[in-house]
């Protein structure tokens, strides 16, 4: 029989098992580090190549770059060296790192605002309160306007000279075919004019007392359009309240002023102006120029105001049936035969002259509109009713009246050289009418003021009248003889 095999002991036989076990568990191992090996390699391949792709796209960017800007400084890198990182750079992975530049310097504009802070509470800045445009315009006349003609005068050479040839009383060729609706064609001075004002350079006689009127803050005035809100607070309300007295002037003195006796109103008006609110401002040919133009606007308002009166008082009708045209015709061949308009009883007796219900009611609402209207702030004007506002009065009632002519409301433009005429005529009837007994005219006039201020709401005018008369002065002066004053042993009389 063969030999049998020895068999392993059992401490050999577990030896054994356990080395086989080790090298088993080994394989697998090296088999996972090789795959992640292979995988890291792929994996920084890929990123390598991912790399190198952008840094040639960089590169062809800043290529680019170059040629299209101007070539600048760029700065120094080295010199910034100690403020980079105390880490140690790594050494470049790549051999094309050292081919990468730094772009030029970009400085990009700061577009953010500012804030503004504001102080709340008590450290708040209060507002400078502001003064209104009419805070000046129903003033009481000051006492200061009586005055010699040579101060005046005087005061008239305070405005800065000007280019302006109607300074000098020449009329402009379109002075007389304007209409009255339109402004005047004068520009205001430059602004130099303004500054040698203030310094007295070329222009002789201004006193230094005067103040020069400043404009609005934040306002560029129009010299073609100069207006009283460009100003500041307390010169435009200079401006209205000398070119309210202007309005005053033209309606009471002389409707249609020449040139030369516009611009001695506006002067006028300017220095009153001053007086009465104590402000002393020097005058400007841009402030001329808007007192000037107040002419236009003040016949513009009596138009609007009298031509609602004439449908109303006479009766005109807008309908434009047949029959509504034919009665406005006859009405109004009615009232322009022998200007009956304007009497009190017409047409057959015409009595009455000049004191027409239409007369009065004109008056009212053009100038006594309310309390603070023309009428009554300037009463020395206006009291008794001067025969230049009632001749104004006829003469716009006439012109409105021949917008009714056709039987229908047809809307004109009053031109000065189309009613002057009629203006004139107006204005000599009516001074030879008071002529003809001036105390009852007159008094006719002032009872036509006191009802016009009366209905204004205006307080009536003071009647209070001295009582030392005559008689009165004679005893008292009896009382007084042997009288000394002296002491007090004269018997008192109870």
């Amino acid at each position: 029989m063969g030999k049998r095999k020895s068999l392993p002991s059992s401490s050999e036989g577990s030896a054994s098992e356990g080395e086989n076990a080790d090298i088993i568990e080994e394989e697998p191992a090296r088999k996972r580090i090789s795959k992640l090996s292979s995988k890291k390699s792929a994996l920084e391949k890929e990123n390598l190549d991912t790399e190198k792709k952008k840094l040639a796209q960089l590169q062809k960017r800043i290529k680019q770059l170059e040629k299209k800007q101007p070539k600048q400084v760029t700065r120094d890198i080295s010199s910034e060296d100690e403020f980079e990182s105390e880490e140690e750079a790594d050494p470049p992975s790549t051999p094309f790192s050292s081919s990468i530049r730094p772009l030029a310097a970009i400085t990009v504009p700061n577009t953010t605002k500012p804030t503004q802070l504001k102080r709340i509470g008590a450290a708040a800045a209060k507002a400078v309160p502001r003064i209104s445009a009419n805070a000046f315009k129903s003033l009481p006349l000051s006492n200061l306007r009586q005055e010699s003609p040579e101060t005046t005068e005087a005061q008239s050479n305070h405005m800065p000279s000007s280019n302006d040839g109607n300074m000098h009383g020449t009329t402009p060729p379109a002075a007389m075919s304007s209409p009255l609706s339109s402004r005047t064609t004068h520009l205001p001075a430059p602004a130099t004019a303004i500054t040698h004002a203030a310094t007295g350079n070329g222009c002789s006689g201004v006193d230094p007392i005067l103040k020069v009127p400043a404009f609005r803050e934040g306002v560029t005035p129009d010299p073609k359009n100069p207006k009283a809100s460009d100003y500041e607070d307390t010169v435009t309300a200079l401006i209205l309240r000398a070119a309210f007295e202007y309005e005053a002037l033209i309606s009471t003195a002389n409707a249609f002023p020449d040139t030369t006796l516009r611009h001695k109103w506006a002067r006028k008006c300017w220095k009153h102006a001053g007086l009465d609110a104590d402000e002393q401002y020097q005058m400007t040919e841009a402030i001329s120029t808007l007192l000037r133009q107040r002419g236009s606007r003040i016949r513009g308002h009596a138009v609007t105001s009298i031509r609602a009166c004439v449908a109303n008082i006479f009766g005109f009708k807008k309908k434009a049936d047949p029959r509504t045209i034919t009665n406005n015709i006859g009405l109004f061949r009615k009232l322009k035969d022998n200007s009956s308009f304007h009497y009190k009883v017409r047409p057959e007796t015409q009595s009455g002259y000049a004191q027409g219900k239409i007369i009065s009611e004109c008056l009212q609402s053009a100038w006594f509109e309310n309390k603070d209207s023309h009428g009554v702030v300037f009463e020395k004007l206006f009291n008794p009713v001067p025969f230049e506002i009632m001749a104004l009065i006829l003469t716009i009632l006439d012109f409105c009246l021949d917008e009714w002519s056709s039987g229908k409301f047809e809307k004109a433009t009053l031109w000065e050289k189309n009613v002057i005429a009629r203006h004139k005529v107006f204005r000599e009837d009516l001074e030879k009418w008071g002529q003809q007994n001036e105390s009852v005219i007159k008094a006719l006039r002032k009872k036509l003021y006191t009802r016009a201020r009366r209905d204004a709401g205006a307080a009536e005018l003071s009647t209070v009248k001295s009582s030392l008369t005559a008689d009165a002065l004679d005893r008292v002066r009896a009382e007084l003889e042997g009288r000394t004053g002296e002491t007090d042993s004269e018997a008192e009389q109870s």
